[in-house]
């Protein structure tokens, strides 16, 4: 199994990096070949359509059973959530 990847920064006009993440998930795959699951930690803000064009992302890599979890800021982890 894996871990947790730090957070993608957003590009300059708020968008995501999306041929950094397909990069960056392409190098998992390549890792972790069996590997089918993934979990994406996302804020309630978040637009639907950047949702699904982040999980289309990840059906391209091989990664189709697509879990969502809500993201925690690493300093409110370390603080327990708070």
């Amino acid at each position: 199994s894996g871990g947790a990847l730090p957070p993608f920064p957003n590009l300059p006009d708020g968008e995501f990096d999306l041929p950094k993440i397909e990069a960056k998930l392409g190098e998992i795959k390549t890792k972790f070949q069996d590997q089918r699951e993934i979990i994406l930690a996302t804020q309630a803000t978040i637009k639907y359509e950047r949702l699904v064009h982040i999980m289309d992302v990840c059906i391209r890599k091989g990664f189709d059973g697509i879990a969502l979890a809500p993201y925690t800021p690493p300093d409110a982890a370390a603080a327990g959530g708070k």
